[in-house]
Formats: structure tokens, sequence, C-alpha cells
């Protein structure tokens, strides 16, 4: 966020950024695939963390995607209120995103996810109880299907460009699903260069038009950086 600190200095940035929450505030991810493991077993043998770093979501493990059992379970738990209490928070997203508004006076002003609007209430209480922030969760619409979420997003932040001046967000497609390409600073949380799915991704992101600068930090102290 260094980048973001000199631009507001020199008085042509906003103070303020949107957060995602999951995969990069809240393990969503691995939780679930601990859970499903047991419920719907684990052919590759694989731990819970190598097994994220393979298929970053739940939906893309082969032996689950065409369970019927499985799909259905998914399903329920995107709006279950209970599920959403056990949450872990990723290693350093407390700390390094309390320092990003004391020391970068770079304030978190929404949570902006793609989480139904219905666990809005019981987001925000998790937030609250693990020390993140105050400030207001965005959630997805009830008219607004899953699959259409990522556009959804894209254009709650290019209607907020630029009072939002960036997102730190896990999921690279949001970049993509916008009419024209985002003009913020999209900070993409959990992934690495030399990732070819997201290496991808970022280059037909900066072959649109206005389209922004995007920083890859694999972890939250990389991204104070």
């Amino acid at each position: 966020f260094t980048v973001l600190e000199e631009k507001r200095k020199a008085g042509n940035l906003g103070l303020s950024i949107a957060l995602d929450i999951d995969e990069t505030l809240a393990w969503t991810g691995g939780y679930w695939m601990e859970q499903m493991q047991v419920l719907f077993g684990n052919p590759e043998g694989l731990s819970v963390q190598d097994m994220f770093n393979k298929y970053k979501l739940c939906q893309h493990v082969p032996h689950w995607k065409d369970n019927p059992a499985a799909c259905e379970w998914m399903n329920e738990r995107r709006s279950c209120a209970e599920t959403q209490k056990h949450l872990p928070v990723i290693d350093g997203a407390v700390e390094c995103v309390n320092v990003l508004e004391s020391q970068a006076s770079i304030k978190v002003a929404v949570y902006l996810t793609v989480r139904p609007e219905v666990l809005a209430p019981g987001t925000a209480e998790w937030l609250a109880s693990r020390g993140f922030p105050a400030a207001p969760v965005v959630a997805r619409p009830a008219d607004v299907g899953f699959e259409q979420g990522n556009a959804w997003k894209a254009g709650v932040l290019a209607r907020l460009w630029p009072l939002l001046c960036g997102i730190v967000d896990d999921n690279p497609q949001v970049l993509l699903r916008g009419e024209g390409g985002y003009r913020g600073h999209f900070f993409l949380f959990g992934h690495s260069e030399e990732e070819e799915a997201a290496r991808a991704v970022l280059e037909q992101h900066r072959s649109r038009p206005g389209a922004g600068p995007v920083f890859v930090c694999p972890t939250w102290p990389l991204a104070l950086a």
C-alpha cells in the first residue's frame, strides 16, 4: 500500500479502500474443505492446505463438483449464518488491516462481498469480534444470483471509483466482469505472479481501456510492503 500512501500525500487519491472477505480476511475455503473432506471424501489424500493451494475453491475440486450431495451442501452453506461464525481469520489480516488505518491513514470504507445480503449482519458481527475496523458490509442483493456475483461487485467498484481508490480481493475474475477496465488499484490477494491462471487474467485486464494498476500480494505483510 506504499503506492497509495504516496499518491494520497500528493493529493490525487482518496483515502478509502474496500476489502473483500472470503479468502481475503476469512479462510472460508480452507474451513469448507476441512468439513467436506470428512463428509464427501478426499481421494487425492491432500491436506487441507495443499487442496486449497491446488483448487482455491471447493467447487473446483473434481471429486466434489459433480457430486449432487456436495453441491447441495455448498449451496446451503453459502447462506448459512451459523457457518460464518466459525470461519478462521487469515494469518496477519487483522494486524495488517489495522496498521493500514493507523499508520498509512488509508481508511477501510466498506467490506464488499458476494455473500448474500442475508448474511451481512452476521458478517459484521464476525468482523467486529475478530478486531477488524468498523465499516459497512455491502453484500450481494437477493435478486443477484451467485454466478453473477463477480459482475455485481465489478459494477459496485466502478460506481464508487474514485471515492474508493481500490480494493483488496482474492478473485481476479472481478477485474474482467465490469463493462470496462477497473480504474482503481486492485490488490490481488493470495496469489503469486507465477500462477498461470492469475497471470492470464491480469494480461486480459491490462489490455482493457482505462484499466488501473494491479498489485499481486501473496500475504498480508507483503500487501503492506
